[in-house]
């Protein structure tokens, strides 16, 4: 903490790496994505305000993947490993408890992103080719557990 100017910085160990970080107040929640099928929803209201001493608290996922901080009015974009995208209301997630696994959802997500409202395109950038945009309304909402449509023929490696 620097006094002169206000900052804070946290201390990582070693071998942590910071996922996320994101300004939010109590009424907004905490999604954390463990890489494969899980989702966690974490009311940032019931997490502890850390001290420079604190070392956090467990989650429930010892790999965590993605995290966001979501309202519960937001859409999350789930994309799996072919291809298939849907958004999925941030509201069909019930909230956890610290140490709790999780919800499952469709196999084989590999990509959870906050989608805002006012966004009309999603940008995928492709391992191969061009970058390109898809119509944020070609998808649609379904549940935590269906099978999405399908977004590209291209391998894509990122989705922002």
């Amino acid at each position: 903490s620097n006094k002169k100017t206000g900052l804070l910085a946290i201390t990582l160990k070693e071998d942590d790496e910071l996922l996320y970080a994101g300004f939010c107040d109590d009424n907004d929640n905490l999604i954390l994505f463990d890489g494969s099928n899980k989702l966690l929803k974490l009311a940032i209201k019931e997490l502890p305000v850390a001290s420079k001493l604190t070392v956090g608290v467990k989650s429930g996922f010892a790999p965590c993947s993605a995290a966001m901080i979501v309202a519960e009015s937001d859409l999350l974009l789930l994309v799996t490993k072919d291809l298939k995208g849907k958004y999925t209301p941030v509201k069909d997630f019930s909230i956890d408890s610290r140490g709790n696994k999780g919800q499952s959802i469709g196999d084989d997500t590999i990509c959870v992103r906050r989608i805002e409202s006012a966004r009309e395109n999603i940008y995928l950038i492709p391992k191969q080719g061009k970058p390109f945009t898809l119509a944020r309304s070609k998808l649609s909402i379904k549940s935590r557990t269906a099978t999405g449509a399908a977004l590209s023929t291209r391998n894509i490696v990122r989705i922002i």
